[in-house]
């Protein structure tokens, strides 16, 4: 509980009252009695503020993708953003600017893109970096009519060294 003090003219003190300073405006003083006082209320700081500490960012990945099928030919592109950990080829590392590879399958047999890191492999620690990257449009044509799964990974340098984003989803031929 805060007490609140009276303070007269030549007071040099002051109360602190839920954070406010009240300190008494100097006013001239008569022989008779003195004046009513003036409370005038300032803002103190009671404490500095502390800079939180940024938390370090940890690897994710988000893949997109697009389709359409005219035919039996797929048109379809792949974009992927996120933040990793850098690659390492042994003796040097890398900060990727595109995730670490993809990987698709059409659901036919057939496949499309690098499966994994292509000889380099990731750190699990230190310096995190940001990625985006795209491809232009591309095609796959089906041998026959019918209903596919069409499945799309992303590798990228994460937590698990390398990690991987799945994206699955039906197209049909005609």
């Amino acid at each position: 509980m805060s007490t609140i003090r009276t303070m007269s003219s030549l007071a040099a003190s002051a109360a602190l009252v839920g954070g406010l300073a009240l300190a008494p405006a100097l006013a001239s003083s008569s022989s008779v009695s003195p004046a009513p006082q003036k409370v005038v209320a300032q803002k103190v700081a009671t404490k500095k503020p502390t800079a939180k500490k940024a938390r370090p960012r940890l690897p994710w990945m988000s893949i997109g993708t697009w389709h359409k099928v005219k035919g039996r030919t797929l048109t379809y592109r792949y974009a992927e953003a996120g933040y990793q950990y850098k690659a390492t080829d042994g003796r040097r590392s890398y900060a990727l600017k595109e995730s670490a590879g993809y990987y698709i399958t059409f659901g036919d047999g057939t496949s499309d893109g690098g499966d994994g890191l292509g000889g380099l492999s990731c750190l699990r620690k230190g310096t995190v970096v940001k990625f985006q990257g795209k491809t232009p449009n591309l095609t796959h044509r089906y041998a026959k009519p019918g209903r596919y799964k069409v499945t799309v990974k992303g590798y990228y340098c994460g937590t698990k060294k390398p990690s991987t984003v799945t994206r699955s989803y039906w197209v049909t031929v005609r």
